[in-house]
């Protein structure tokens, strides 16, 4: 199961989204349903949210975030440690913004920088700082659009000194955080 849910992801990241849609339906019905607590089960429930986010599969996404709550303030590893995947609560924002529930997902979001924060992982705080702007700028309130700014500016610097060029890129393609930018059925 656990590679299964990175297969998703993998195929979402070279444009087979049909092929990881179907992949993803499988895994959030029967494949969640079979998954049993072991030494993968929550860095294979993150991987799944993620997908599930990436997928814009909002109707697992409740689902999916139940199985994933008990684990909030908590850092997703992979047996015995040999992958981190960061804070629980960075897949936990995700989902809960895809439900709709921003303030879960703002509560979430914020835990998951401040845990990237405590551990010095920069380039997982860099990447949760980054979502958290695209989640503040797809909220679109007045207060947020700085903050996002704000965010979006320490992932850059970060992303920039860490060699991520994968999230400086995506930086670059985003519009200035000053300008509202709604995903398109994201609250319009």
């Amino acid at each position: 199961m656990a590679h299964a849910c990175a297969l998703v992801l993998i195929d979402a990241g070279h444009g087979a989204r049909d092929q990881a849609r179907g992949r993803f339906e499988e895994l959030a019905t029967a494949g969640l349903a079979g998954l049993r607590p072991d030494m993968v089960y929550v860095w294979a429930l993150a991987m799944l949210a993620r997908a599930c986010v990436e997928l814009g599969a909002s109707r697992h996404a409740r689902t999916i975030y139940e199985a994933l709550a008990p684990y909030a303030g908590r850092v997703a590893v992979a047996a015995g440690a040999v992958m981190c995947a960061g804070s629980v609560d960075l897949y936990l924002a995700g989902l809960a913004a895809l439900s709709g529930d921003g303030d879960a997902g703002e509560r979430h979001y914020a835990a998951a920088v401040a845990c990237h924060r405590r551990l010095e992982a920069r380039p997982l705080l860099a990447r949760a700082l980054a979502e958290y702007a695209q989640f503040l700028r797809d909220r679109g309130r007045g207060a947020d659009l700085h903050r996002a700014g704000q965010a979006l500016a320490e992932a850059g610097a970060i992303a920039a000194s860490c060699a991520m060029t994968g999230l400086t890129e995506k930086r670059a393609e985003r519009p200035s955080a000053s300008t509202p930018q709604r995903r398109s059925g994201a609250g319009s």
